[in-house]
């Protein structure tokens, strides 16, 4: 575990057991996961299209990742790649899948590898350089 993370997590294990904390208020994460499941659901399928909304879940999961080392959930730059495609953006995906892929392209886990396919598929990730394809 990083240093990194390490320190936040003690940080939010001391503000989740002061008088009124939570650790869902502690963490500093998204709203969205403050609330009852069914109104999650609703939420994220209402918002499953926008990539506004994508875009500000992910950046929020970024300055996660680069300033306490938490990952982020992988499931928003998925939405990202999926609408750009849907919306025929085809340069943008491909770039986005780039970048992502430089930065994130050996994590593990079913939706990341999902992402790494898609970005090999569009030839936006050689994985075997494990580099951005120029």
């Amino acid at each position: 575990m990083s240093a990194k993370r390490r320190t936040f997590l003690t940080g939010v294990t001391l503000r989740s057991i002061e008088p009124g904390g939570t650790l869902e208020k502690a963490s500093g994460d998204l709203d969205l996961y403050n609330q009852e499941q069914s109104d999650f659901k609703a939420e994220m399928q209402s918002t499953d299209s926008n990539l506004a909304v994508q875009v500000s879940r992910f950046s929020h999961g970024l300055d996660r990742w680069f300033g306490q080392g938490i990952h982020h959930p992988p499931y928003f730059p998925w939405r990202i790649a999926i609408i750009l495609s849907k919306e025929r953006q085809v340069d943008r995906e491909r770039d986005f899948l780039s970048s992502y892929c430089d930065h994130f392209g050996d994590r593990k886990g079913s939706r990341d590898e999902m992402i790494a396919a898609r970005a090999i598929k569009k030839g936006a990730f050689d994985p075997l350089n494990k580099r951005r394809v120029t």
